[in-house]
């Protein structure tokens, strides 16, 4: 894993996604082999972290 994918997972547990610090690495991945925009993976990565505390909360 680069330090720059490390970085951003820092980051996002700094913000409280921890869920989405654990799945960047695979989320970066399927966004490069499905040729996503960045809106298209921006959307992914936001739909995991609420779809992960919405399990949280139930």
């Amino acid at each position: 894993m680069t330090s720059t994918v490390q970085l951003l997972q820092e980051q996002f547990r700094h913000l409280r996604m921890a869920e989405t610090a654990d799945e960047l690495p695979v989320l970066l991945r399927n966004a490069e082999k499905f040729s996503w925009t960045y809106q298209e993976f921006l959307q992914e990565l936001l739909m995991h972290e609420m779809k992960k505390r919405e399990d949280k909360n139930d």
